[in-house]
């Protein structure tokens, strides 16, 4: 459900908090408590406008890769 702007190929996507809760089946509150008190992928700030780029969510989303259920980190 990424925004469907036909820019520049070579802009990287950008993903509104609203898209970044669908994606990861959590509400927009969660990702803007992250946002606030730190744990969540990194964000970007266009004037008002918070978005998140595609490369940060794979980025994020490796991070929480674990091997089995004791890992920690």
């Amino acid at each position: 459900m990424p925004n469907s702007d036909e820019g520049d190929p070579e802009t990287p996507p950008f993903f509104t908090e609203k898209e970044v809760a669908w994606r990861w089946n959590m509400s927009v509150k969660k990702v803007q408590a992250w946002r606030v008190h730190g744990g969540g992928p990194d964000y970007h700030k266009f004037g008002t406008l918070v978005r998140y780029s595609e490369a940060d969510l794979v980025k994020f989303e490796a991070s929480c890769a674990r091997s089995h259920t004791s890992d920690s980190s």
